[in-house]
């Protein structure tokens, strides 16, 4: 029976499950507004439900400095949905500082970073033909180092890292609020935070492609396991998918089938078509096949990562609501 007036709670004040369950336990003070609907739900005051009490999350004063709030919602301050002006950064003075807000809503997000990589593979294509087709000049050449996917190309390459990277910083905010609402799997969380995060600097790096040449001499691996590094890369995604098992079996049923979408679009991306290059490549050599084959290596691995910083924004909208970051001078 609680759990089904909480559920009514939810629906009618318009916050998450976690966060009527976090006021409950004096883990999170309410905003204003939201303090506001929980009295008017329940034809009382304010004052007759909330008391100030020191130490709980967002009572505290800063003397000095930056006060950076985060949130997913997707509506506007009147309640509309957003639009395509995201981030939405606001900045005040309160008597506690600077107070800058900051609203990332996850269609919009989702939206724009697939015009991103839209453009990212536009601009690759015009670099794999000019890499197989044309007698390049210098600046040709420069693009094609720039844009051409196959080649690592550095742009490419900043995005992919920047985006593992800003998987990472999500997850670590949902761990946040996990911890805050004292739910389980808090480690795995954090432990997701820390593993995209090794992932952006892989990328940035390419630790894994500089572990292919002592993999192939040790075990002698050829064709489709010419790029070694995907043996020890299998190897580690078993462990990964063997300590998580339980963790997205407790995952909402949504955000499961979303969490595995996103990770076997990546998947396929990174080990599937690595595995198809890797045996074209000792077969036929670079030409505008493999460009080709390369290509849609990228497109995977970058349309899973779209897919999962979706359903991490979304995540957070949900269970999440905003996060408050405090910078002292």
């Amino acid at each position: 029976m609680r759990s089904i007036l909480c559920y009514v709670v939810t629906i009618f004040v318009g916050v998450s499950r976690q966060t009527i369950c976090a006021i409950e336990r004096g883990k999170y003070s309410p905003s204003l507004e939201v303090a506001f609907r929980i009295a008017n739900m329940l034809c009382t005051s304010i004052e007759n439900l909330f008391y100030y009490e020191p130490g709980i999350e967002g009572e505290h004063e800063f003397a000095d400095g930056i006060i950076v709030e985060l949130s997913w919602d997707g509506d506007d301050d009147n309640g509309n949905k957003a639009g395509w002006d995201v981030p939405k950064i606001m900045s005040n003075e309160t008597n506690d500082g600077q107070h800058v807000s900051i609203r990332l809503a996850p269609w919009p997000v989702t939206r724009t970073l697939i015009w991103v990589v839209a453009a990212i593979h536009v601009l690759n294509a015009a670099a794999v033909w000019l890499f197989y087709r044309v007698e390049t000049s210098v600046m040709q050449n420069v693009f094609v180092k720039l844009f051409q996917v196959s080649s690592e190309g550095k742009i490419p390459t900043w995005y992919s890292s920047c985006a593992l990277l800003a998987c990472a910083v999500l997850l670590f905010f949902i761990a946040l609020g996990e911890r805050r609402d004292q739910n389980r799997y808090v480690r795995h969380w954090f432990g997701l935070s820390t593993i995209f995060a090794l992932m952006s600097l892989d990328e940035a790096t390419s630790i894994h492609e500089m572990s292919s040449e002592p993999v192939r001499v040790l075990l002698g691996t050829s064709g489709p396991l010419m790029f070694a590094w995907v043996i020890p890369a299998g190897i580690l995604l078993a462990v990964f998918a063997a300590v998580y098992f339980r963790f997205l079996l407790n995952l909402e049923r949504r955000y499961r089938n979303l969490f595995i979408l996103a990770g076997g679009v990546y998947v396929l991306g990174v080990l599937g078509f690595e595995l198809i290059g890797s045996n074209y490549l000792s077969t036929h050599g670079k030409n505008l096949t493999y460009g080709i084959i390369a290509t849609f290596e990228e497109v995977f691995e970058m349309g899973g990562i779209v897919i999962f910083i979706y359903v991490l924004l979304d995540y957070l909208e949900n269970h999440v609501q905003a996060v408050k970051l405090s910078f002292q001078a």
